[in-house]
């Protein structure tokens, strides 16, 4: 954001608000983790099983050269579950990160003024928030969907067991109200609306068990923003599809969306036109 001085008195600065470099961080983590959960994933389910041994030239190893089809399976499941686990964590940083660039903008459209002591002050007590406290924080001030916070908060919760107890779920992880573990993400669903009012998914897996048939007279196509949940129980493992993750990755650029939509909307209220608006996903 920058701004310049007017000559008249009284006159609101100009100003310019960077919602491209403003919302990179989170595009960025989107990226490294899509990218990486692809590599992971290829690398774990590549046939024949990728060496795993770390360097054949040492003359000491930490496993045999040879082992059976079962330790081989665990080494690319727990695998998975490791770059699973890093790819949330990546993306809870990256989001982390952007919202943190938010607050000194909200902060500067809300008073109309550029003062570095207060700034920094601003940062440093965001600085020691966690994603769901900056997320319920920035709430309050633009007006965001309690739902997002939903999500990074199952995010968290999933990435804790992945990375300390390799995906095996335990009381630790689980919600007192149904001692489970809830993974949700948001996706842009399509449906297919009958003259009834009823609603019929469209997605990947409907069409492969032959859910969705054609030809429904005065039936329409809809896209609109919807909500996905995994749920796992004490002692069994996350597990999560490639197409599951993708959605994720969507979520997270989805939640982005959200958070710039909302400030730009408080930049209209506050008399500051963006140069380039931005529509909403979850409108």
């Amino acid at each position: 954001m920058s701004d310049q001085a007017t000559d008249g008195p009284g006159e609101r600065p100009h100003v310019r608000i960077d919602f491209a470099r403003l919302r990179r961080p989170a595009d960025l983590g989107v990226r490294r983790a899509s990218v990486f959960l692809a590599l992971g994933s290829n690398a774990a389910n590549h046939i024949p099983s990728l060496p795993h041994q770390l360097d054949d030239r040492m003359s000491y190893h930490f496993v045999p050269s040879e082992i059976s089809d079962e330790t081989r399976r665990q080494f690319n499941e727990n695998f998975e579950a490791w770059i699973i686990g890093n790819a949330l964590r990546d993306l809870v940083d990256a989001f982390t990160i952007f919202l943190k660039h938010c607050f000194p903008i909200q902060h500067m459209m809300a008073t109309h003024s550029y003062i570095p002591t207060d700034l920094r002050a601003l940062a440093a007590e965001v600085e020691m928030l966690s994603i769901s406290a900056q997320y319920s924080r920035l709430r309050e001030l633009i007006g965001l969907d309690q739902r997002y916070w939903e999500m990074f908060e199952s995010f968290r919760k999933a990435r804790n067991c992945l990375s300390h107890r390799m995906g095996l779920v335990s009381r630790k992880d689980v919600s007192p109200e149904n001692n489970r573990l809830l993974i949700r993400w948001s996706f842009l669903g399509v449906f297919m609306r009958h003259p009834d009012g009823t609603e019929q998914p469209i997605d990947h897996e409907a069409i492969e068990a032959g859910h969705v048939a054609t030809g429904h007279e005065g039936a329409m196509i809809i896209m609109r923003l919807t909500w996905k949940e995994r749920s796992f129980a004490v002692g069994t493992n996350i597990r999560l599809t490639r197409h599951e993750l993708s959605e994720i990755c969507f979520a997270v650029h989805m939640a982005t969306d959200h958070v710039i939509a909302k400030l730009n909307e408080f930049s209209i209220a506050q008399g500051i036109q963006a140069e380039h608006p931005v529509a909403d996903p979850g409108t």
